[in-house]
């Protein structure tokens, strides 16, 4: 397309491209996350548009990264975490940015990632987890979730970097226990749920602890 003299891709032209140049798969799909976050593309249109550079370089890994998109994600961090997730620790895939209540309706926390299956929570602590009153919210939510039955997987840079720490086996190790220590919860003893109550609907997204 041309804009004010220029030629330009568009957006899922972009995203494709973008996708089929990234180093690697989880940084292909860390691209697509972020456009579809941003309402640039769906995830519809991205499949739509493979047809079209089925013959490109690199499309093998466009399509696959495609496979692997999700919209609803905060930041490039969570999807490496993600990615980290199913793709190297094998762990189904976990929903994302959950609301989660206790049975009594009172709001825990956001989950960046949560398996109601295993009652998995897999946060990512970024920078602006280090200021000091962040860190005791931080712990609180921790705790809460911790005091309904639920079992807590904290990462950080540190955990992800690749290329600061190449090795993720320690974290794989870490995700793989948590998710066995979850599935062998007693659910008898859940106090749970992600049941939205009616008086958190309308509220304004983003604006949660």
């Amino acid at each position: 397309m041309e804009r004010g003299g220029l030629r330009l891709t568009g957006a899922v032209r972009t995203a494709i491209d973008g996708a089929r140049w990234a180093d690697s798969l989880e940084e292909a799909v860390v691209f697509l996350d972020a456009m579809a976050a941003a309402k640039l593309i769906t995830i519809d249109d991205l499949r739509a548009g493979l047809t079209e550079h089925r013959c490109r370089t690199g499309v093998g890994q466009a399509a696959e990264a495609v496979d692997h998109a999700e919209y609803g994600v905060r930041s490039p961090w969570e999807t490496r975490l993600r990615a980290c997730y199913r793709l190297e620790a094998g762990l189904p895939g976990p929903w994302i940015n959950v609301p989660i209540f206790s049975t009594t309706q009172d709001f825990l926390g956001i989950a960046d990632l949560f398996d109601p299956y295993a009652g998995l929570v897999s946060e990512f602590d970024g920078d602006g987890h280090r200021d000091r009153r962040q860190h005791h919210v931080d712990n609180v939510r921790e705790e809460r979730f911790e005091s309904v039955n639920l079992t807590v997987v904290r990462t950080d840079s540190l955990d992800l970097n690749i290329i600061t720490n190449p090795d993720r086996r320690p974290l794989v190790r870490r995700l793989r226990d948590g998710y066995r220590r979850g599935c062998a919860r007693d659910p008898n003893r859940d106090e749970w749920t992600v049941v939205v109550p009616d008086w958190w609907r309308g509220r304004i997204p983003g604006a949660e602890v």
